[in-house]
């Protein structure tokens, strides 16, 4: 009986402590919106479109603006706060990195400019696979100095994501929808 009592206490705490922390990333979500806001109105930013992908449905995640009349993407990442300004014209690939192998990529064919890889292609390498460990997209940039982004999605500090469950579904179609942009945005790159 007391055993039972314990346990009871212990799934009352611990709701309890799950509806703050939920409260509390809806706030902090709420702030990171507002500031990402003010940000775009000071630098005449115009949002036409954005992707957005929040891994684990807390607040942390990572939001990418397109601005397509002034030809920018602005990406913040809210798990590494990070933040990025890349003008369509310096981008000239992309690939997205699933457990330190490359699945996916998008560049410049040797020939032609021809893009190359499809997008259903995406989890190419690791197909097969029950769970991974870490997932990001890098961004190659036609800058010396600065020459790639990478945007961690999943760290290798979080083990074992199943990749049938809900929290890989979101990321890799994050990734998907990234890998798109980037197509679209170097196709049209091309045609100037």
């Amino acid at each position: 009986m007391l055993f039972l009592m314990i346990v009871g206490v212990f799934l009352f705490f611990f709701c309890i402590a799950a509806i703050v922390l939920i409260f509390i990333n809806k706030d902090a979500n709420k702030e990171a919106k507002s500031q990402i806001k003010k940000w775009m109105e000071r630098n005449h930013f115009t949002k036409t479109s954005e992707i957005i992908m929040y891994p684990d449905g807390s607040s942390l995640g990572c939001n990418v603006y397109l601005d397509e009349l002034d030809k920018k993407m602005f990406i913040v990442n809210l798990m590494e706060k990070t933040k990025y300004l890349i003008p369509f014209e310096e981008i000239i690939g992309m690939e997205i990195i699933e457990d330190g192998i490359s699945t996916n990529g998008v560049g410049r064919a040797i020939v032609g400019g021809i893009l190359f890889g499809g997008v259903g292609a995406i989890v190419g390498s690791n197909t097969g696979k029950k769970t991974i460990n870490s997932l990001s997209i890098v961004i190659y940039l036609n800058k010396i100095s600065d020459p790639m982004i990478e945007i961690v999605i999943t760290s290798s500090n979080t083990s074992n994501i199943k990749t049938d469950g809900i929290i890989y579904k979101n990321q890799i179609n994050f990734a998907r929808k990234m890998d798109a942009t980037i197509r679209a945005i170097i196709a049209n790159n091309e045609k100037h």
